[in-house]
């Protein structure tokens, strides 16, 4: 049973925390009873794990603000001399190695970190990669057939697609940024600038109806049928389709895909330290890790250590491969590309 194992993974946390209340408040398990969360994965995986870790850590208490991946970086920033939050479960990489790099971090070697591939966190711990993020194509099956759906990011440029595309506005997105940056490294690398890129981008903004505020959103409007075409995270989109019923499918682009690291990371100066341990070593278990993998979450765990046969099927023969991107060259420059954006083509598109 899933929650045995966490239950198990909550005792013996618990057992090195002193397991008593005592002056400053902790609960009888020997943490705060309360835990901040920053987070943008959607409201299906955060309240089921609120709710398991309430039950698993009697009188602490999981409040958790769910908004994109800048807003946290941002509000953290913003947060830095009186931090609210305690703990950080959402975002790419190479934003968490931005607030790394700004202090905002509190190092923290989890009990699985031997566990993790040297290139899926911190080496000073202060963040670690809990699964990897496909970024891929999709559509609703109701108004596009198999044979006439896009194949390569590409084909999203074709005239064809007119007013058909729905977007999650990209500047607050990791997903939507690691996207674009896909094509612009593509373009470095095959012409020396970024033009071609932005020439897609431009004709990708001209087939596109609507940018949406969030993932939820985009994916209502696209069952909907507002649109027929959009973009997004593999895991994301496994879920709506399973959960709601939503008639999405997936295309795998040809040319690869982008692929970030979903990280996770404990807050310098949280206010509720002992607590966010516990969530962390709670959310990060391989209890929990089979559990995301699974349905309805179909997340990719970065555990090295998990048994083949307690993944499901479908990641067994993933079809998507990544592509080969220069994340260094992504965190000096994509805030500088996105304002290009914004100025050059959403700017002189609505003027």
């Amino acid at each position: 049973m899933i929650l045995c194992g966490w239950l198990g993974l909550a005792l013996l946390v618990a057992a090195g925390c002193g397991g008593f209340e005592d002056e400053r408040g902790l609960t009888p398990l020997g943490i705060e009873k309360k835990i901040i969360l920053y987070s943008p994965h959607g409201k299906e995986i955060l309240t089921e794990f609120k709710t398991e870790f309430e039950k698993a850590w009697p009188g602490t208490t999981v409040e958790y603000l769910y908004i994109s991946s800048q807003q946290c970086l941002e509000r953290i920033r913003n947060e830095k001399r009186s931090p609210m939050a305690d703990i950080w479960w959402g975002a790419g990489h190479p934003t968490f190695m931005t607030a790394a790099e700004e202090g905002l971090l509190e190092a923290f070697r989890p009990s699985w970190a031997d566990k993790a591939d040297p290139g899926q966190h911190d080496p000073k711990d202060l963040w670690y990669a809990t699964f990897l993020s496909p970024e891929i194509i999709f559509y609703n099956r109701d108004l596009v057939a198999p044979e006439e759906a896009p194949k390569d990011w590409k084909d999203l440029a074709d005239p064809r697609w007119k007013g058909k595309i729905l977007l999650r506005y990209p500047i607050p997105s990791d997903t939507m940024r690691a996207i674009f940056f896909g094509m612009i490294h593509q373009s470095i690398l095959a012409h020396g600038n970024e033009n071609s890129a932005f020439e897609w981008m431009r004709a990708l903004h001209g087939n596109t109806r609507e940018y949406l505020s969030g993932g939820e959103l985009l994916f209502r409007k696209m069952a909907q049928r507002v649109g027929s075409i959009s973009v997004w995270t593999l895991s994301d989109i496994k879920l709506q389709a399973s959960r709601y019923q939503y008639p999405f499918e997936t295309v795998f682009p040809e040319s690869g895909c982008p692929v970030l690291l979903d990280g996770i990371a404990l807050l310098k100066g949280a206010p509720h330290p002992k607590a966010a341990q516990a969530l962390y070593e709670f959310v990060t278990s391989s209890t929990s890790a089979i559990r995301l993998a699974g349905t309805p979450y179909y997340r990719i765990p970065t555990r090295t250590d998990l048994p083949h046969e307690s993944l499901p099927d479908w990641m067994h023969d993933l079809r998507s491969h990544s592509m080969t991107l220069d994340w260094n060259l992504y965190r000096s420059r994509m805030n500088d590309w996105m304002h290009r954006w914004e100025q050059e083509i959403r700017g002189q598109a609505a003027e």
